[in-house]
């Protein structure tokens, strides 16, 4: 049965009079499930259950999309509830295929929810061993599986590429970025193998737009997709059939991708191209630049941009979005009826969002490091940006990595804002008082995310929140310099005033200034912990002052989840291959990291390994259960004695789970364990608890010098 959030929003899609309606109720569903994962579960066996005669119910394809996507971008926020509501879903596409309730449309529906959220559709949802009598028109007929011949014949790719490309090319028109983006909702739902070969296959047909098609997929997010895009533009130029025009974006593409082997296969193939020399392809009529909105990045790091084109009598759209730590994140082209259409939607962009007018010089600038941000995390750029780069002339973008300091020194080239006096540096700081007033968009500016959340949960008392909320901030000044450092570059290029003052604010952060002699991280310290008290109902009018107060009255304080009674979490646990014991030691590893590891990120692998024995009642218990842990992890840490004495007087089955759990915390966040943290005596220590895992009578006289370890350790990461 769907759950009354769900029921509600059915029933609004179907009364809704306009698109800000549908949106509102996308939210409004998406944030119900935020805060109750177990009522998601109904949703995907609704959609994935479909018959086979009937056509997935559109509504309730919106509503999951919008679930996932609002569960993407709180795991994005660092915030574990984004990732227990995938896992929960993920949870429920598992148990439909395993109750043979999944269908074929079905599938095909949950795997485009997965892939419009920007996430990757799981498993099961891939058809290689389910019998599949058609597909409705646009999807692929595989007729040797419906036949029982089992899993796909990449001999029968060919029919299999006419079966699909024919219908979708009709039904785009022949337009590459629409053919792209069906093919990408649909490509999931076929195993990776036969998924990648007939790309790479595709690849190599005569027609320009599978030149163009191939350039997209090669920013494709996956590597193994990347890999089979360059491998059939490897092919499309060994046939003759690579055009100019392709081979020309490629370079510029090149310096877009991580380093992989995809990268290595596209150096090959350029080598080549050069070698052969290349011709044909239409070179596209440019387009004309008339204006380009940008906004201030929110406290997300989030930064939208708009550019409004014209081409003889088309007008047409560009959008960004570009997020710190994930480089461009959306790039897509709206075309538009008219100019007044055009005009109708740049003015309600700057209406809603404060977005500013800024030269197209700007664009260049934000793009390229944006670029270098997502490289840095593995991250290709999405493949929108390739039309876009056409479109506005970016024929040379290339990412350029600029660390926050490198950057602040860039917007101040000949030294105007290092040579003032310490007064004129105050002065510029103290008026970050007024970025609210001003700009609106530093309004978002404030913490939301499980660490920040569980700093203040921790503490409880008020003047004991706001000090652990400052040392909590003290590990943010580089995000948070970074985020002032990209509003000075936008404010720079339009000539604003306020352009040397983010900029100063920014390198006072670097520079080790007090934070709360800077007014704008005041600011951000009351947002965040009035954030933490209305949870997600924080609205444009919270006034911190006022909300500051009800910390004085305990009443007015979130409620903490019941304590762990004797024996809870091995219930929860039975049935899977971890115990209390291998938690413990798991975050015990979690905790010491040498660089900090949030709960979102921690938690979702605990809940892929258990959820399959959770039903969707205790989903939410077993969550709490595993904060109450963390946070009993953290004190045990600070007590080296006492910790001596829970591994000493633990058993020896209990202490092989208990080091098995540290080593498996410890290897599935390596980045965060980096060697150069790590001294002499650090890695002797791991090695010794590598024995014990595997034999925990190894090293039982050691146990004495591992929890002193451990303990100074913790007290190294505190500070």
């Amino acid at each position: 049965m769907l759950a009354n959030s769900v029921k509600t929003a059915m029933a609004e899609l179907a009364g809704a009079p306009d698109v800000n309606a549908v949106r509102a109720c996308m939210d409004r569903v998406s944030a119900a499930l935020l805060q109750a994962p177990q009522d998601g579960a109904a949703l995907v066996r609704a959609l994935g259950s479909t018959a086979e005669d009937h056509a997935p119910d559109n509504d309730l394809l919106q509503l999951l999309s919008a679930a996932l996507d609002g569960a993407r971008m709180a795991q994005e926020k660092g915030q574990a509830r984004g990732g227990v509501l995938i896992a929960a879903l993920e949870a429920g596409v598992a148990r439909l295929d395993k109750d043979g309730g999944l269908t074929l449309p079905g599938s095909l529906a949950l795997s485009r929810a997965w892939v419009r959220a920007g996430l990757v559709p799981p498993a099961q949802l891939a058809l290689s061993d389910r019998a599949m009598d058609s597909v409705a028109s646009g999807r692929v007929a595989l007729d040797n599986v419906a036949s029982g011949r089992g899993p796909v014949d990449p001999g029968d790719i060919e029919g299999m590429i006419d079966d699909m490309f024919g219908d979708l090319i009709r039904q785009t028109e022949g337009d590459v970025a629409a053919l792209h983006e069906a093919l990408t909702e649909m490509l999931p739902s076929l195993p990776a193998e036969v998924r990648e070969v007939l790309i790479t296959a595709a690849l190599t047909r005569p027609g320009a737009m599978f030149g163009r098609l191939g350039r997209a997929f090669v920013l494709d997010p996956s590597p193994g997709t990347r890999l089979a895009a360059v491998q059939g533009l490897a092919a499309r130029l060994a046939s003759g059939r690579l055009e100019a025009e392709v081979a020309a974006d490629l370079v510029n593409l090149r310096s877009w991708l991580p380093e992989d082997a995809a990268r290595v296969g596209l150096d090959t193939l350029l080598r080549d191209a050069m070698r052969r020399g290349v011709s044909g392809g239409a070179v596209a009529q440019p387009w004309q630049v008339h204006k380009v909105l940008a906004t201030l990045p929110d406290g997300t790091g989030a930064q939208s941009i708009g550019v409004s084109l014209q081409r003889g009598s088309e007008r047409a759209l560009a959008m960004l979005l570009l997020k710190q730590d994930f480089g461009v994140k959306d790039a897509y082209m709206i075309p538009c009826t008219s100019a007044t259409e055009q005009r109708k939607i740049l003015t309600s962009i700057e209406a809603e969002t404060s977005a500013l007018p800024v030269p197209p010089g700007y664009l260049a600038q934000a793009l390229e490091l944006a670029l270098a941000d997502g490289l840095n995390h593995g991250l290709p750029p999405a493949a929108g940006l390739i039309a876009i780069a056409d479109a506005c002339g970016l024929t040379g973008l290339r990412p350029q990595g600029r660390i926050t300091g490198e950057l602040l020194s860039a917007l101040d080239p000949v030294g105007h804002l290092s040579a003032l006096s310490p007064q004129a540096r105050g002065k510029l700081i103290n008026a970050s008082e007024f970025w609210p007033d001003d700009h609106p968009l530093t309004g978002s500016w404030f913490e939301d995310s499980d660490a920040s959340r569980t700093v203040l949960d921790t503490a409880r008392a008020p003047r004991a929140m706001e000090t652990a909320l400052w040392n909590w901030l003290e590990t943010r000044r580089e995000w948070w310099a970074r985020i002032m450092a990209r509003s000075a570059l936008l404010l720079q290029a339009i000539g604003h005033g306020d352009a040397p003052g983010f900029a100063t604010t920014a390198r006072s952060l670097l520079d080790g200034r007090a934070l709360r002699r800077i007014p704008i991280m005041l600011e951000i310290h009351h947002q965040t912990i009035g954030a933490w008290l209305h949870g997600d109902a924080i609205g444009d009018d919270f006034d911190p002052d006022t909300n500051m107060q009800t910390l004085d009255d305990p009443d007015n304080l979130p409620p903490l989840p019941a304590p762990e009674k004797k024996g809870e979490l091995g219930k929860l646990l039975k049935g899977t291959a971890l115990s209390p014991t291998w938690i413990d030691g798991y975050l015990a590893a979690i905790c010491i990291a040498p660089r900090i590891i949030t709960p979102d990120r921690w938690l979702a692998p605990v809940l892929h390994a258990i959820i399959s024995a959770l039903t969707e009642r205790n989903l939410q218990r077993c969550i709490d259960l595993l904060m109450h842990r963390y946070n009993a992890t953290l004190a045990a840490l600070a007590d080296p004695k006492g910790l001596e004495r829970a591994l000493r007087f633990t058993d020896t089955l209990g202490q092989r789970d208990w080091f098995e759990g540290f080593m498996a915390g410890k290897q599935s966040f390596k980045p965060s364990w980096p060697a150069k943290a790590l001294g002499p005596n650090d890695k002797a220590l791991l090695r010794q608890i590598a024995s014990m895992a595997d034999d925990p009578t190894s090293g039982s006289s050691a146990i004495p010098a591992l929890a002193a370890w451990l303990a100074g350790r913790f007290a190294a990461v505190q500070g």
